[in-house]
């Protein structure tokens, strides 16, 4: 059915082609033709190997289709765990489609039951552990993923990324500078780096910082694991999909996308994505969470994380778990407290001061500049013993017993923060010509705020002004008998 599908789609074309520009389209269609002949081919070894047949032993694969690129993320067995080498794949495969004119879409998926579970941390530290050009090789890693966390943030083309699996930390990072984010009931979202003596990075606190009731703080600090429709509805993703549907939604895609031109690109996909996916922020989606859905704890959420001081949010997380446990109706939000609690308790202190800290000073600054403030922090991680204990206890010896240094919040002293802060060796070098898009691009959405803005204040005058022209309507109505009409009725009205 499928090869039938892609077969029927090129005929299709051909003949719009035909028919609207004659000889000429039929020239300007036939790269199309082309690319659709191999996506055709390639449904044949989907059909037989698998969907990694061609290039299997690559750690990010691609397939075609007319106007369309799906990049899968292939490193199953790691849960697809970005190393260097994906990241300068991904930057490499990215700004080449980005490019070219008949391409009008990028999708995103992992191989296997994972997105992307984050960075490959543990090849990382236990190459930077052995000191020398080993160290360098851990840093030229955080250099790459930052590098293509910017470039992808300014991508063109719609980015439409599935996280129907784990998707953490770095994870995270490859999809959510992308238009559309599509989640599944399979979807798991957290930011553990404070449990494995690291800071929140990729660029995480630009957008962090930017949730509403602290829903952000909460993440960063406990990185507690959002899963399926919580992962929509929080902003991570855009979109909520059951996963037998996943394939509908590319296979559409690919249908209405070579008939769109540049500017139409995001509302044709959007409209083809919502056929199938209800909208992340429906009322009616909110009302169908289930009962431990972090959304039912917002206020409580809201009242805890927004201390200004570590030690102020766990106080008043014991004051807020102290009154929800003897309540029968509030078992859900204990349990969820206690998590936070355990969490927190789990993780570096040193790092949840880092974070925290983090999180109160960026919130206005741009995605270029808090990249460049991660890659000096995470230098200053790598010369830190906790980062490498934290590897060693969760994902190395996997013993979940790390020995922090300093092991309470109470020894962390703010000279230790501050050195995370300070300047480092090596500054990230972001190519200048991204800059200068990156600022035109915010001086546009500046603009475009700013328009929609007095667009609503208008809207909200005229609205003014006709309900006051149906009072004087009214008024006047009230005041004129109707034909046959007593004179009491009248002066009752």
């Amino acid at each position: 059915k499928a090869r039938l599908w892609c077969l029927c789609n090129m005929q299709l074309e051909l003949l719009r082609a035909r028919t609207l520009l004659g000889a000429r389209g039929l020239r300007t269609l036939a790269p199309r033709f082309v690319s659709g002949v191999r996506s055709f081919r390639a449904e044949a070894e989907l059909e037989k190997f698998g969907p990694m047949s061609p290039n299997q032993d690559e750690e990010v694969v691609w397939e075609d289709s007319v106007s369309c690129r799906t990049a899968y993320l292939n490193r199953p067995k790691a849960l697809n765990s970005l190393s260097t080498g994906m990241c300068r794949s991904i930057k490499q495969l990215f700004e080449t489609w980005d490019q070219k004119d008949h391409i009008k879409a990028i999708m995103l998926k992992g191989v296997g039951k994972s997105f992307c579970a984050g960075g490959d941390v543990r090849n990382v530290i236990l190459s930077a552990r052995d000191g020398g050009d080993k160290k360098k090789e851990a840093l030229e890693f955080f250099r790459e993923e930052y590098d293509m966390n910017f470039k992808l943030s300014l991508l063109q083309k719609p980015l439409i990324s599935f996280l129907d699996g784990y998707t953490m930390g770095g994870g995270v990072g490859v999809c959510i500078y992308g238009r559309f984010r599509v989640a599944t009931e399979n979807s798991v979202a957290a930011m553990p780096e404070c449990a494995i003596g690291l800071f929140p990075d990729i660029g995480s606190m630009h957008w962090l910082s930017k949730m509403p009731c602290n829903l952000g703080v909460m993440l960063a600090l406990t990185g507690y694991r959002l899963k399926g429709r919580d992962v929509a509805a929080s902003g991570i993703a855009t979109h909520f999909v059951p996963s037998d549907s996943v394939r509908a939604v590319e296979r559409r895609i690919e249908a209405v996308a070579p008939y769109s031109t540049v500017e139409e690109d995001h509302t044709v996909i959007c409209e083809a994505v919502r056929e199938f996916i209800p909208d992340a922020y429906d009322e009616e989606l909110r009302t169908e969470m289930p009962e431990d859905s972090v959304f039912n704890f917002l206020p409580q959420i809201e009242r805890v994380f927004a201390g200004s001081t570590v030690e102020e949010i766990l106080q008043t997380l014991d004051a807020e778990l102290a009154a929800a446990r003897p309540q029968a109706e509030a078992a859900a939000l204990a349990e969820f407290l206690q998590e936070l609690k355990e969490s927190m308790a789990a993780a570096c202190p040193l790092m949840l001061k880092v974070a925290l800290r983090r999180l109160r000073t960026t919130n206005d600054m741009r995605l270029s500049e808090v990249l460049k403030l991660d890659y000096a922090m995470v230098q200053h991680s790598l010369e830190d013993p906790n980062f490498y204990e934290g590897v060693r206890a969760r994902l190395i010896d996997k013993d979940n017993a790390p020995k922090w240094s300093p092991p309470a919040l109470e020894e962390v002293t703010d000279a230790m923060v501050d050195k995370f802060f300070s300047p480092a060796p090596e500054a990230l070098a972001l190519p200048e010509e991204m800059l200068a898009y990156e600022e035109e691009l915010l001086r546009w959405k500046r603009d475009r705020a700013s328009q929609r803005l007095k667009l609503k204040e208008q809207r909200a005058r005229e609205a003014a002004e006709t309900e006051g022209d149906e009072a004087v309507r009214a008024a006047q109505e009230a005041a004129e008998p109707s034909e046959g009409e007593p004179t009491s009725r009248r002066s009752k009205l």
